[in-house]
């Protein structure tokens, strides 16, 4: 009930006292000019309606970018992994996937031929393609995240954030990683 009372306020107040100080400080000023509270706005030049237009249209973006922030720290919350996972893990390959290097972890000590698919885990942050480095994660103003290596600079831009596309990526594994094991079987029944 907190959570969504601040959402609540965070995301939709905001917008709306900005509109409403808008029209206050513009009948103030018509109330100041000309002794008239509406008399400002009826007589107003085109500009005037442009940037109540505009600075209106400004808050609702602000509201929705707001809205759209909000929703994405929710989803990355809901997907962090939980405090009890396996911290003693050793990497057993890499995927190029979204343009950028994910690593692949399996439990240290683990046999890859009687490993189940779903003790795979893909490490976040991905690496850079070009020299290898762990990339920093940014959030775009408008829409997507900015992936930017901190060695060499290289840039990529995504619609989804890395928690999102390790998600895919884990999916990607784990059905090769079956059909590997699979494959095995099949040879070593033959």
């Amino acid at each position: 009930m907190l959570n969504v009372f601040y959402i609540f306020i965070k995301s939709l107040i905001s917008p709306i006292v900005g509109a409403v100080l808008t029209l206050i400080v513009g009948s103030c000023v018509s109330h100041n000019k000309t002794n008239d509270w509406r008399e400002w706005f009826t007589d107003m030049p085109q500009i005037w309606i442009t940037l109540l237009v505009f600075f209106t249209l400004w808050f609702i973006v602000i509201f929705l970018v707001q809205r759209r922030a909000d929703k994405s720290k929710e989803q990355s919350k809901k997907n962090r992994r939980p405090f009890w996972t396996v911290i003693d893990e050793k990497p057993v390959g890499k995927i190029p996937y979204a343009g950028v290097n994910w690593i692949i972890h399996a439990p240290a000590g683990s046999d890859l031929n009687t490993l189940k698919a779903n003790f795979l885990e893909i490490s976040i942050p991905p690496r850079c393609p070009e020299c290898k480095t762990e990339m920093d994660e940014k959030k775009s103003f408008l829409r997507g995240y900015t992936w930017k290596c901190v060695k060499c600079n290289f840039t990529k831009r995504n619609k989804d954030c890395f928690l999102v596309e390790a998600k895919r990526v884990k999916k990607i594994v784990k059905s090769d990683f079956e059909e590997y094991q699979s494959s095995i079987t099949n040879n070593t029944l033959s």
